[in-house]
């Protein structure tokens, strides 16, 4: 039995069974390309919100608010698998999928995106939780369409997406599965290296979404030209490209870099 007393060693003992990403880690490149990109994509959001405030409208407010989730899931599969926590890390990796495909339905309609924001809001100043700044459960329903048909399209694209999408499920989000009962608590490369592979996957997805959103405005190509260094360093780092289910994002990319 542990006691409160107890707390700081039990936590330090955690601390200390996480990789220590050097130079000379077999996955230091990946890890380092994956952290350094994530703070790069905060950086140019945190300046989009400032700069070009008074180019975001209605339109675009859904897709923010998206692309925020999507940079703190990021960040959070960076701490998952440096603590060898695998199995929730691949949930994540679900997680950024499903982001990434309602943020491509959502600026494949942005007309629709901005009717359902907008009732969204009326319905929110017209409840007893006007004070919040915002409760996606208004969208709830409309989102979760977007997610269930951008999710059909992978299948018609390529079935082993559809394969993916379920692999990932029942390693990360089915706790039925008895495959992935031995993946956490140790260092594994291949594993490790798989799941930033993943990460670095959707800081283009996201990124390049985040650019597509502002598509229709003046700050495209000062937004295009912030961005351009993240789908750069991706590019440099994945040996195996981009998913070909990314294919309307594949324009910032070489058309030979995908799989």
């Amino acid at each position: 039995m542990y006691y409160k007393n107890d707390f700081e060693p039990l936590e330090g003992a955690l601390i200390r069974n996480s990789e220590d990403y050097t130079y000379r880690h077999p996955n230091y490149n990946l890890a380092s390309t994956y952290l350094t990109n994530i703070q790069s994509f905060q950086d140019v959001h945190d300046g989009v919100m400032e700069t070009f405030s008074d180019e975001i409208e209605n339109e675009h407010k859904s897709q923010l608010m998206m692309e925020l989730r999507g940079v703190n899931a990021l960040k959070s599969l960076y701490w998952l698998v440096k603590h060898h926590c695998y199995t929730a890390a691949y949930g994540r990796v679900r997680f950024l999928l499903e982001t990434y495909l309602i943020l491509r339905g959502l600026n494949r309609d942005k007309k629709r995106a901005k009717k359902k924001y907008e009732k969204a809001v009326k319905k929110i100043r017209n409840s007893e939780e006007s004070s919040n700044l915002f409760n996606t459960i208004y969208l709830t329903e409309y989102l979760s369409g977007v997610r269930r048909n951008e999710k059909g399209e992978l299948g018609k694209v390529d079935k082993s997406y559809s394969d993916m999408y379920d692999h990932l499920s029942n390693i990360g989000s089915h706790p039925q599965s008895i495959t992935s009962m031995s993946n956490d608590g140790s260092w594994t490369h291949s594993q490790e290296g798989d799941l930033f592979r993943f990460g670095l996957i959707f800081v283009f997805g996201l990124a390049s979404q985040y650019v597509q959103t502002f598509s229709n405005t003046s700050a495209y190509m000062d937004l295009f030209q912030a961005i351009d260094p993240i789908f750069v360093s991706v590019r440099l780092t994945l040996d195996s490209g981009v998913p070909t289910f990314m294919k309307g994002d594949l324009k910032y990319l070489s058309p030979s870099e995908y799989w």
